[in-house]
């Protein structure tokens, strides 16, 4: 089923439903590693700061994901771990997404 709502000047909202016949999915395989050249060593430590904003982000928030990019190189940030995030995102690339983000993950103090 598939639905459409439109209000002039308000913009569209389209809605579709797929059949479920309540099989259960299998999850999907988790990346585990991310080539460790994706990210200087020089710069981890000021990308970690940035994964508290990245980790609560989806790989379908584009601007959101965009405007950290942003702000990251204008910081300095060089990596090509920069470049494969926006990658991910415009793939779509969820799995890869969220292991480029756990890569940057601060390590725990003990």
């Amino acid at each position: 089923k598939i639905g459409v709502e439109s209000e002039l000047g308000g913009g569209t909202k389209v809605t579709f439903f797929l059949p479920y016949n309540g099989e259960e999915v299998s999850p999907a395989l988790e990346v585990t590693s991310v080539d460790k050249n994706l990210v200087f060593d020089s710069e981890l430590e000021l990308l970690s700061k940035y994964w508290e904003e990245l980790n609560g982000l989806k790989v379908y928030e584009v601007s959101r994901v965009k405007t950290l990019l942003i702000k990251m190189e204008d910081a300095g940030v060089k990596s090509p771990w920069v470049q494969e995030l926006l990658k991910a995102v415009y793939q779509g690339d969820e799995r890869f997404f969220n292991s480029l983000i756990s890569a940057i993950r601060p390590l725990e103090n003990s």
